[in-house]
């Protein structure tokens, strides 16, 4: 009886012993209490960490995370690559994606999609408005028309205003493609450049220009963005002339420009200025021109042209109803070569729009203009134009249609100074609700 206490507790410990099956034990099966067999496999055969024989899990990947194929969940091998072998970003190991380009835009040679290295020239030194470094076109052309021989080297006038206002066309030698951060990677890429021409009144001419370079002849990282020239068209005055670029870059360095008045200088108030712009047209086809032909000078459409224009059709800007008589558009179609098709889209170079050059089309209805948002408003409508044009079927060139195309959302954040100079100056016109709240950009006496 002394031992029975113990005895007891013996038989207690025998019966554990035998509910316990022995992790070595197995079944008729072949698996043991824990659901493994002898190799350490459960029936779907992964071990006691979830892996089959071949080290992966139920989803088929490894410890590291890595299929048989060697990729990821998200389909990336070790080496951050998909079986194209593109990252998450979409590049290769080279840094080019699967069209061939950087995170820039640029390829294996240094350009971008439309041919343009990071400098804005394409393989044979042109820019996108066909310019080389000098300016001129492949055919030793600048954008007046003057061939490389007749121009001359000298930056001086004999006015002795050489220091700030070189002579005519002389700015193409030293102005081309500008970067815009904003704008470069657009396709198509259509740049800008500027021509504004302005009087003196009460001041040298030396010294406005020198007070304009001082503001606009570079940019901060010291790009040169614009140069004073002589223009024969002026009685005491000079022409300022731009860099290529995008809105974002004007739009900067033109702020720079009016931020304090340009004392002595004229431009609307005279009976010579005008504002001329030079949109890419490398990627335009002859439909797309032409329509662009007509609607600028659409008679219907001329009371939009005088409100942005602010002048009427003159000798040195003429607007002419191109619908009632096209033998320029049958001239154009005469010419095999779609550059020349292009450039015999008017006869004279003082139309409207000038096709002359070899790879701008220049806007030459604007009269001229000491208002930055009058410039920006001129600079927007020939960018807006550029695409209207090319996404408005030919029977739809209106008015109508036109301020329908700027009021959608992705084409009014790049016709602000555009929509509130139509709100001022064109009857009819109400600003898109978006706008409406917002402070006035420019009053109706701006605009002028």
């Amino acid at each position: 009886m002394r031992n029975s206490g113990n005895s007891g507790n013996q038989g207690v410990c025998a019966m554990l012993t035998l509910q316990t099956p022995s992790l070595n034990s197995f079944n008729a099966d072949g698996y043991n209490a824990n659901g493994y067999n002898a190799n350490g496999y459960d029936s779907d055969g992964y071990n006691a960490d979830g892996y089959n024989a071949n080290g992966y899990n139920a989803n088929g990947y490894d410890s590291d995370g890595y299929n048989a194929d060697g990729y990821d969940s998200d389909g990336y091998n070790a080496d951050g690559y998909d079986s194209d072998g593109y990252n998450a970003d979409g590049y290769d190991s080279d840094g080019y994606n699967a069209d061939g380009y950087d995170s820039d835009g640029f390829n294996a040679d240094g350009y971008d999609s439309d041919g343009l290295n990071a400098d804005g020239y394409d393989s044979d030194g042109f820019d996108c408005s066909g310019y080389d470094r000098d300016g001129y076109d492949r055919d030793g052309y600048d954008r007046h028309g003057c061939d490389r021989d007749s121009d001359s080297d000298s930056d001086s006038d004999s006015d002795g205003d050489g220091e700030y206002i070189g002579d005519y066309h002389s700015s193409n030698r030293k102005l081309g493609y500008l970067h815009s951060p904003k704008f470069d990677k657009e396709k198509p890429r259509v740049m800008l450049g500027l021509e504004l021409e302005l009087e003196c009144d009460g001041v040298p001419r030396s010294e406005l220009a020198e007070t304009v370079i001082n503001r606009i002849g570079r940019t901060d990282d010291g790009s040169r963005y614009a140069l004073c020239e002589n223009d024969g068209s002026l009685d005491n005055g000079f022409e300022i002339v731009t860099a290529y670029t995008g809105l974002d870059m004007h739009e900067v360095m033109l702020k720079n420009l009016f931020s304090k008045p340009l004392r002595g200088a004229k431009s609307h108030d005279t009976r010579t200025c005008g504002l001329h712009v030079h949109v890419c047209k490398s990627t335009m086809t002859l439909y797309h021109a032409a329509k662009l032909v007509l609607f600028i000078n659409a008679p219907e459409n001329a009371k939009l042209i005088h409100a942005i224009a602010r002048r009427d059709s003159n000798g040195f800007a003429e607007i002419k109803n191109k619908a009632e008589d096209k033998h320029w558009l049958r001239s154009a179609m005469n010419r095999d070569d779609s550059e020349q098709a292009l450039r015999n889209l008017n006869t004279s170079r003082y139309e409207a729009l000038n096709f002359y050059n070899p790879r701008t089309v220049e806007f030459r209805l604007f009269k001229g203009s000491l208002k930055y948002t009058t410039v920006m408003a001129c600079l927007e409508f020939a960018r807006i134009c550029w695409f209207f044009s090319r996404d408005t079927s030919a029977n739809n060139l209106t008015t109508t249609a036109f301020i329908a195309y700027i009021d959608k959302p992705e084409n009014k954040r790049n016709a602000r100074h555009l929509l509130t100079l139509l709100h001022d100056r064109l009857d009819g016109y109400a600003l898109p609700k978006q706008l409406k709240n917002k402070p006035a950009i420019l009053t109706a006496k701006e605009v002028a």
